[in-house]
Formats: C-alpha cells, sequence, structure tokens
C-alpha cells in the first residue's frame, strides 16, 4: 500500500548518527531542501516497496507555483489523493 508522510523542518535540523558519532548535517540539509521547494508540512509518497514516488511528489513541489502555498491545502489535496 501506498504510504503518505508530511515532511517535518526540525528533524532536518537535528544532529544524525553517522556509526555512533553525532553529526549537523542541519545546514547543509535545509539548504537543499530549500532549493529543491521543500516546506515544512509538504506532503510526499512513498511507494509499496518504499521508493520515493518523483511523478507524484513533484506535483507537491510545484503547487506553490499554481497559487496552492497552504499547508492545510496540501495535507486535503494529499488526502484525497491517498483515498
Amino acid at each position: 500500500m501506498v504510504q503518505l508522510y508530511f515532511t517535518d523542518g526540525l528533524a532536518l535540523r537535528a544532529p544524525v548518527s553517522v556509526e555512533g558519532i553525532l553529526v549537523d548535517l542541519s545546514e547543509s540539509l535545509t539548504e537543499a531542501a530549500g532549493r529543491i521547494g521543500l516546506m515544512d508540512g509538504m506532503p510526499f509518497f512513498l511507494d509499496r516497496d518504499g521508493s520515493y514516488m518523483h511523478e507524484l511528489n513533484r506535483f507537491f513541489r510545484a503547487c506553490p507555483t499554481m497559487a496552492v502555498r497552504s499547508r492545510h491545502s496540501l495535507r486535503a489535496y494529499a488526502h484525497d489523493i491517498l483515498i
């Protein structure tokens, strides 16, 4: 079954453990997220095998360019698509 998730900006700013060592990737992750148009709370889908659904998720990244900027609207679109 396809799974729906939402981006979490706070998680991008948290240090990650790499082989037991905490590494702060927050600046590079935040910059990368901004470059591709991610915003906090943006929906994204993973396929049954856990792979990222590029074509579908591209729609959500394009929504702000189509005057859909509200997180509530994005959530509503995502839930409708999921159903």
